[in-house]
């Protein structure tokens, strides 16, 4: 039966290069030529240095348009946005002088406003001291958005995946703090979860929130008309 549901091998390995590759890559041009209007140089600097740095992050990610059932076209378009924005406010986290964690934190909204159509968008420079990215952020956003309108089951999954944003947004802002402070906050933070997951260190829960692979592994799944929320849970608990 999962060999008649899933590709493998080469047939996988060819259909993963020879259509997803491009597609990520003619999103990224896209994406490259939407930043380079940003009025700020150091956000438009960061915008552009995030795609052509960290591209192997959106096509890696993309393996998951290959899911079965799923829209290829318009799971790498969420796959490469969410992902882009996910690069960007790394970036602005990191590359810039900026220490503030009210800052990232509100930077870091504009992942969980891309996964939930109920929620707006937020002014998601207001801590951040360099603003004027000529709506690159808000646009990204708004197209991930678009991505989740209508799939059939994504009500059974939005939960799971808000609760992987709220950690990783954790994650940004803690251990983009001051190095005095960094290490101490990130452990704390950690260890308030780790009656949950006893078997690991509070670095490696910190390390295994950095990822977003969960998150596009249920995105992909609630093209499935049909999934349940055990299937979801189960899917869940593969990847945290």
């Amino acid at each position: 039966k999962s060999e008649k549901k899933y590709d493998h091998g080469l047939k996988l390995i060819y259909k993963f290069v020879r259509h997803i590759f491009p597609e990520v890559e003619r999103q990224l041009g896209d994406w490259t030529l939407k930043c380079m209007k940003a009025e700020n140089d150091i956000l438009r600097e960061q915008a552009l240095s995030s795609i052509r740095h960290k591209k192997f992050h959106a096509q890696g990610g993309s393996i998951y348009a290959l899911y079965p059932g799923v829209d290829m076209k318009r799971a790498v378009r969420f796959i490469v946005s969410l992902q882009t924005i996910s690069d960007y406010l790394d970036n602005l986290c990191d590359r810039t002088d900026v220490k503030y964690e009210p800052a990232f934190r509100q930077l870091h909204l504009a992942m969980l406003d891309a996964v939930d159509k109920l929620r707006g968008i937020n002014n998601y420079y207001y801590y951040y001291p360099y603003k004027n990215d000529g709506n690159y952020l808000a646009s990204l956003v708004e197209t991930c958005k678009e991505q989740i309108g209508d799939l059939p089951s994504y009500k059974l999954v939005i939960e799971q995946i808000k609760k992987y944003i709220h950690l990783y947004s954790d994650l940004q802002a803690y251990k983009h703090l001051d190095n005095n402070i960094r290490e101490e906050s990130l452990k704390i933070w950690a260890e308030y979860y780790a009656g949950r997951y006893p078997d690991i260190s509070w670095w490696e829960f910190s390390a295994a929130t950095g990822s977003t692979l969960g998150i596009f592994a249920l995105f992909a799944a609630s093209f499935n008309p049909d999934l349940t929320i055990q299937e979801a849970n189960a899917i869940e608990r593969a990847y945290f």
